[in-house]
């Protein structure tokens, strides 16, 4: 039994899924009804051991860098139609190195209506104005570190039509911009 238990587990592992975090900057959808604003914000101080590539013989050059990122979200929950809009930004501020200070702001909106009990209408768009490339969200995938300015705006639109009990028509048109910083 207890082997068989055993045998299991590791089935289940060895056969197991992709699992996807929920991107970080935002908040699980609210279920409250009407309006909800919700601000937050992290102030933050970290050490980096190795700001700069090194050679053979050289000083290690340690230094302190402050973390500032104010976010902020509003939800609106109605009978019919769901909005939601959020922001955050993020700078890293090195004490001494300031080339090296860093910036993102990221944006995201969203718009579902209930039209009619069989149609609903929807809406998102996202922004991201990045300095890496390799912070960019890119559906799967994630692009290799090249210190850039990069920025990304994707927006989406379409219905949903149940015309009958097994029969649905799902129709939506993307855009997407990517935009990098050659500077």
């Amino acid at each position: 039994m207890r082997t068989n238990v055993m045998l299991l587990a590791i089935a289940a592992m060895l056969i197991g899924h992709d699992v996807s975090a929920q991107p970080a900057p935002w908040a699980p959808e609210r279920l409250t009804p009407g309006w909800v604003f919700t601000p937050s914000g992290v102030l933050g101080v970290l050490h980096d051991s190795n700001v700069t590539l090194r050679a053979v013989n050289e000083p290690i050059t340690a230094e302190a860098v402050a973390l500032v990122n104010p976010r902020g979200e509003i939800d609106f929950n109605g009978r019919r139609t769901h909005f939601n809009a959020g922001y955050s930004g993020a700078l890293e501020a090195y004490r001494e190195l300031s080339e090296l200070n860093r910036y993102e702001q990221k944006g995201r909106l969203e718009v579902r209506h209930q039209a009619r009990p069989h149609l609903q209408l929807f809406s998102t768009a996202s922004y991201a104005n990045v300095p890496t490339t390799d912070r960019l969200e890119l559906g799967g995938g994630v692009l290799p570190f090249i210190g850039i300015g990069s920025q990304n705006f994707q927006a989406d639109g379409g219905f949903h039509l149940q015309l009958s009990e097994r029969t649905k028509l799902d129709c939506g048109l993307s855009f997407q911009t990517i935009h990098f910083d050659w500077q």
